[in-house]
Parts: C-alpha cells; sequence; structure tokens
C-alpha cells in the first residue's frame, strides 16, 4: 500500500513538473511573437532595413486574372550584370509577381539629352507605359541615368489602375523608403532592384504589427497562462482531496475490528 500512495505522491509532482514546462512553453511562445512582430520579412531586423519604413495599414489583395511576363527588364546603362545579362533580375521579380499579382517593369534608361527635364522623363516612362505596356495590372519602375553615370538619376514610376490599386499611395511611399536603402546600400544594382520590388510586396501585403498589437496578443497569452494555472491549481486540490480520502479508507481498512466496535461505542456515549 505505501508503494501505491509514493506512486500518487509522485503524480502530483508530476503535474506540477507539466505546469512548469506549459509555463515556459508559452513565454518562448510570447518571446517568439514579439520578435517575429518587431522584425522585418525573412527576420530582417527593423533597426537595420525598417527604420524609416512606413507601416502597412491593412492587408491588400493579390490580384487575380493576370499573366506574368518575363520580358519585363531594359537595361540600357548595362548595371544589371557584367555580363549584360537581364535575366538574373527577371526571375527575382517573379517573386513579387507571385505575391502580388502585380507584373513588375523595370526600365533603365542611358542618358539622352533630349530628357532634360523631370516633366521630359515623365513624358516618355508615360508614353512607354501606354505604347509599350498598355495593360492595366503592370506596375513600372524608370531610372534616368544622367549624363554622369556616378550621380544618382531620376526614379520614377507608371502603373496601370489594377496595379494602383494594390501600389496605392501608401504602397508607394513603402517602395520609395526601401529603394532609398537598398540603392545606398552595399548591395549590387540587381540585389538592390530585387529587394525593392519583393521586400515591398512582402510589407504591403500583410498588415505591420503595432505595439497596440503586441500588447493584445500578450494579454491573450497572460489570460490563457492565468487559466491554465487555475486549472491545474484545481487539479492538485482535487488530487490532494482524493488522497486525503484515500488515506482515510485505508487507516479504517487497517484498523482492528476491536478497536472499531470500541470507537462506536465512545460514539454512541
Amino acid at each position: 500500500m505505501s508503494g501505491l500512495f509514493g506512486r500518487k505522491s509522485s503524480g502530483g509532482n508530476g503535474c506540477g513538473c507539466v505546469a512548469a514546462v506549459v509555463f515556459v512553453v508559452v513565454m518562448i511562445i510570447i518571446l517568439a511573437l514579439v520578435m517575429s512582430m518587431i522584425s522585418g520579412p525573412s527576420g530582417e531586423s527593423q533597426s537595420v532595413y525598417y527604420t524609416e519604413v512606413p507601416a502597412s495599414s491593412y492587408n491588400r489583395e493579390k490580384l487575380e486574372n493576370t499573366s506574368w511576363d518575363s520580358d519585363c527588364v531594359i537595361d540600357e546603362i548595362g548595371w544589371i550584370s557584367e555580363d549584360g545579362s537581364i535575366s538574373g533580375l527577371e526571375h527575382k521579380l517573379r517573386d513579387f509577381y507571385d505575391e502580388t499579382g502585380v507584373q513588375p517593369f523595370v526600365y533603365l534608361v542611358g542618358y539622352r539629352s533630349d530628357l532634360v527635364t523631370d516633366s521630359d522623363k515623365e513624358r516618355f516612362a508615360s508614353n512607354f507605359y501606354e505604347n509599350e505596356i498598355g495593360n492595366d495590372y503592370t506596375f513600372a519602375f524608370f531610372y534616368f541615368c544622367e549624363r554622369n553615370p556616378d550621380d544618382v538619376g531620376y526614379m520614377y514610376y507608371e502603373g496601370g489602375s489594377r496595379a494602383l490599386g494594390v501600389m496605392d499611395p501608401e504602397a508607394i511611399d513603402i517602395f520609395w523608403a526601401i529603394c532609398d536603402s537598398e540603392w545606398y546600400s552595399d548591395a549590387t544594382t540587381e540585389d538592390a532592384l530585387a529587394n525593392t520590388f519583393n521586400r515591398t510586396a512582402s510589407r504591403i501585403m500583410t498588415k505591420t504589427a503595432t505595439g497596440k498589437d503586441i500588447g493584445k496578443i500578450v494579454l491573450i497569452i497572460v489570460l490563457v497562462i492565468v487559466v491554465a494555472a487555475a486549472i491545474v491549481f484545481i487539479m492538485n486540490k482535487k488530487r490532494k482531496l482524493e488522497k486525503e480520502r484515500s488515506e482515510e479508507a485505508r487507516k479504517i481498512l487497517e484498523t482492528p475490528l476491536d478497536d472499531l466496535a470500541s470507537m462506536e461505542k465512545d460514539i454512541e456515549k
């Protein structure tokens, strides 16, 4: 019998261990959630990439009924890769399309003496979009090279009506902020452009978590912990009562009949 009760006592300790394990697991989950909230896509820390990038205030819907066009890069400057191949960037831009349904397009325009003012360049971009692209679901990035290629050129975008439904003003602000961070980084031109489009897609297609959102999640998890702790407490209390009752029953069973009779007489008196 003593061996039996020894196992029951161990069971109580086991319940406490389970509670401790549950607590540790929940704390790990909380930490993981908080870390994911303060990190950018693919684990990029905000302090590195997203310090100046605006938040995405809502989840955007991916465009449907669009088609991917792999012929989506023109490089008149020769910056995309050393051998002049643009296929690498075209392949990388597919991620932007897969996530948004918007067809990306990149045009690095070589220096032209007739494209002097910003208005000239914007007119060129609009005419190119209308005459060469023509659909309503492409978002095109134009970079106009200066006479001195080391000078940062003029950047502009054109987009169709459906594309601009996804690439709305907030998304455009995100795009330019990421473009700035990539353009002045150590990345190659190919990677800078690919990262600009793909990081933008990851950012704009989901709502950016705010401190209030994180607070709600933490509060919910804390409530779950409290409820779990209450359940463990009730279970331990129940086990303790069952053990006490079993102990009383054992004592009664082990008490000699003469002693029981004597006890009954004492009770009657």
